[in-house]
């Protein structure tokens, strides 16, 4: 927790319910806010106040919190969508809200949030971060890895809460990378290598299959 304005906070019944819901609000009210104050203003404005107000709360501490019920995650990217009509000054009915998306460079809040995820992981398994790497997460052995020495074993649990947390989730998407920018050698901060400038390549709205059970992303 850094202050008030950028608190995380779980329910009673271990969700996070009453997050999503608070980080949806704060980020419909400042939208509508720089829609009143902006409507005159340029499109590289308002775009810009898009990226440094609106967007950021929708995507603080997500690795902690990450939405994963397809409502709350449908609900973050209306508001994306909104601000893209904004931005465009496109209100019609059938304008397509993903052309206005590639015009404006914008990815959707699931594919960033994978990436986000992803890179978290490739962070703490190399000891980037002072995270330590849980003792259930393990290497796949060479008869179950394949060609990729990299992976992970598949997490399993009967729990939704713990099939929706970070590791769980994340392993599974992590399995799914190619190889070599799974691989410690790669910076994470120079375009091109590490594990994020693959994610867009993955079709999120997709279920990965888990065994008999499957996990949405």
């Amino acid at each position: 927790m850094l202050n008030s304005s950028h608190e995380s906070r779980i329910s009673s019944s271990l969700t996070w319910k009453d997050q999503s819901t608070k980080v949806r609000n704060k980020a419909k009210h400042t939208l509508g806010l720089v829609k009143r104050t902006l409507h005159a203003a340029d499109r590289s404005v308002r775009k810009t106040t898009y990226e440094m107000l609106v967007r950021p709360p929708l995507e603080y501490a997500t690795c902690a919190w990450s939405p994963h019920t397809q409502k709350d995650k449908q609900c973050r990217e209306n508001i994306q969508w909104a601000a893209a009509r904004f931005v465009c000054s496109d209100y019609g009915k059938w304008s397509s809200i993903t052309q206005m998306m590639d015009q404006l460079g914008w990815d959707r809040l699931t594919t960033r949030r994978l990436c986000r995820d992803a890179t978290m992981l490739y962070k703490v398994v190399y000891s980037k971060v002072g995270i330590p790497l849980p003792d259930f997460i393990v290497r796949c052995d060479s008869r179950t890895g394949g060609a990729n020495p990299q992976k992970f074993r598949t997490i399993w649990s009967l729990c939704v809460l713990y099939q929706t947390s970070f590791y769980f989730q994340t392993v599974t998407l992590w399995n799914l990378l190619p190889a070599p920018h799974c691989d410690g050698n790669h910076n994470q901060d120079i375009p091109g290598n590490g594990p994020h400038c693959f994610i867009p390549d993955v079709d999120c709205s997709a279920d990965i299959v888990l065994g008999p059970r499957t996990a949405r992303f």
